[in-house]
């Protein structure tokens, strides 16, 4: 499945309870690509995780990476 197809529908994500909002993906300009990253820190254990994917202008997946960290600062995950 392409990214595209995953993201063609807006699934509602609870934002809060009584504020839900649509999620979706914006394709780029054709010849762009789209870098989408994030981290993620478990509490305060010190573990964390991170990820990311390369997408064309059709959402197509070019390349991805992951990993997990030792960090106190949820920044720094983000950052990885």
């Amino acid at each position: 499945m392409s990214c595209s197809t995953a993201f063609d529908t807006l699934p509602l994500v609870p934002q809060s309870a009584t504020n839900p909002r649509r999620v979706s993906w914006y394709r780029p300009a054709e010849g762009i690509v789209c870098l989408n990253v994030d981290g993620s820190l478990l509490g305060s254990s010190g573990t964390a995780g991170y990820g990311g994917l390369l997408r064309d202008h059709n959402g197509d997946f070019i390349w991805g990476f992951y990993g997990t960290a030792a960090v106190n600062n949820i920044l720094y995950a983000e950052l990885m």
